[in-house]
């Protein structure tokens, strides 16, 4: 590794020769010498043939997302943004063509219910998390709230349930006992 380092960094002119330990490897068991039979034998020669192919396999190698592609970077979609949120959680669109279709379909008695005991803001969190299917905290940012507030809604509607299912228990009670 110090030999092939010392080669590059000599040779070929490379500043931090270890990133390109690898693609200077392969440039030297390419197919190079083909270019010795035709009677190129000055050093210089020879070093520029040796970086140009060393310039392709260190491309080759490198991760698509550390390339340049008409001078633009490539980004990872999981690559985090702040908040624990990555570009992926913005771009991608999590909904179904039947979370589509139903979007505009009336909620059952139960639902609707339980979201009338929600604040206007409060119920689009709601929704938002239902249509989208991610966590609470990205449905509470999609709508402009803070992350806490998703925790905030779903302990607020766990409550209300649990609150619809004791009174809808007991009106079934109530109704089998007067008939």
């Amino acid at each position: 590794m110090d030999q092939v380092d010392a080669f590059a960094r000599t040779w070929l002119g490379l500043r931090r020769p270890a990133a390109w330990r690898e693609a200077v490897e392969m440039a030297l068991l390419g197919d190079w010498v083909e270019e010795l039979t035709q009677g190129v034998a000055s050093d210089s020669v020879l070093a520029q043939l040796l970086r140009r192919q060393a310039d392709i396999e260190h491309r080759h190698l490198q991760p698509l997302w550390e390339r340049r592609v008409r001078d633009k970077h490539i980004v990872l979609l999981g690559q985090e943004i702040g908040a624990s949120l990555t570009l992926e959680d913005l771009l991608a669109d999590r909904q179904t063509p039947e979370t589509r279709a139903l979007h505009g379909e009336p909620i059952s008695d139960s639902i609707a219910s339980v979201l009338r005991g929600l604040c206007d803001t409060e119920a689009a969190i709601a929704l938002q998390w239902a249509y989208s299917g991610d966590t609470w905290a990205v449905a509470a940012i999609a709508k402009g709230m803070p992350a806490a507030y998703g925790a905030r809604v779903w302990r607020k509607l766990k409550r209300l349930g649990n609150r619809y299912t004791v009174r809808r228990a007991s009106a079934n009670a109530t109704a089998a006992v007067m008939s």
